[in-house]
C-alpha cells in the first residue's frame, strides 16, 4: 500500500448539494497542500455554476495498492 494526497475540488452550491472531482494526484502531503493552497487562491472565488456557489480545494489522503501506482 501506498499514500497518495488527492487536491479535490469540492463544490457548494447555493442548495447545499456537494460535488467534487479529484483536480490533481501527488506523492507528498506538502505537494498537495501547496498546489491546494494556490487553487484556493486563484480560483476559489469564482462560482462554477452559479450565484450562491462556493469552490473550495482540500487535500485528501487516500491508501492505494502498488499496483495501481505508474
Amino acid at each position: 500500500m501506498k499514500t497518495m494526497f488527492n487536491v479535490v475540488e469540492l463544490v457548494t452550491d447555493k442548495d447545499g448539494f456537494e460535488f467534487s472531482h479529484v483536480e490533481s494526484e501527488h506523492d507528498s502531503l506538502q505537494e498537495a497542500t501547496v498546489e491546494a493552497q494556490r487553487l484556493n487562491r486563484d480560483y476559489a472565488h469564482q462560482s462554477l455554476l452559479g450565484a450562491g456557489d462556493s469552490v473550495e480545494f482540500i487535500v485528501d489522503e487516500v491508501q492505494v495498492d502498488d499496483d495501481d501506482v505508474a
